[in-house]
């Protein structure tokens, strides 16, 4: 080691401060948005040119939802396709899609896109299953996917035509996930809670070539 850092080293030690003392320290979290799409993606709106009532939500299990308990949904977050007619909306949160819901709540209008609903009574996560999801009576492209990723949580779906939704069953569908997230909010969230979602390198590359490598961090 370097004779003339070690009357630093100690002068800091004496203090009390690692030597690391002058690196700022990173800020707590506060906020996370829980999903299974790509907030940017562009998405696949679906049609469907009659008059239909759509409900749509993603699922996270007690495993995921015991790792948020203590925190609060702050916000519903639904992006529905274009040439949309809406009426009779609503968010909600349950625990079982056969249910009356937990939390619920009426949204006006649901424009092209993204739409972010602030919750009217933040809803307190206990570290059960949990569903999320959405309601509207339309025609037009119902229907608002990402392509990205498909999983048997992330995609349930019932569509009917009466108005108390009697006719319809609720059925995971393939082909993506629903454009469904939550904001979650609250002091004791998961930090540095990352996972490496799935990658992609060449089999083969050459001496002192680059080789190069795809990887999803979620």
């Amino acid at each position: 080691m370097n004779k003339t850092l070690l009357p630093l080293i100690a002068t800091m030690m004496t203090l009390g401060q690692p030597v690391m003392a002058a690196a700022d320290s990173p800020e707590k979290s506060t906020e996370m948005r829980i999903g299974y799409a790509v907030p940017d993606n562009e998405g696949l709106n679906l049609g469907l040119y009659i008059h239909v009532i759509f409900e749509g939500a993603i699922q996270y299990d007690a495993n995921e939802m015991t790792r948020l308990a203590g925190n609060r949904i702050t916000k519903i977050r639904v992006k529905v396709g274009n040439e949309l007619s809406v009426q009779n909306n609503f968010v909600f949160i349950t625990d079982n899609l056969e249910s009356e819901p937990l939390y619920k709540q009426s949204v006006d209008k649901f424009d092209y896109g993204w739409n972010e609903v602030t919750l009217d009574q933040p809803f307190e996560i206990d570290g059960r299953q949990l569903f999320i999801g959405f309601r509207y009576e339309s025609t037009g492209e119902v229907l608002s996917l990402d392509g990205e990723d498909d999983n048997n949580r992330a995609n349930w779906i019932r569509l009917s035509q009466d108005a108390e939704g009697a006719t319809g069953v609720w059925n995971h569908q393939g082909g993506g996930a629903l454009n469904i997230q939550a904001i979650v909010e609250g002091e004791s969230l998961p930090q540095n809670d990352v996972r490496i979602e799935r990658h992609n390198i060449q089999s083969y590359a050459g001496t002192r070539e680059t080789n190069p490598l795809s990887i999803v961090i979620r």
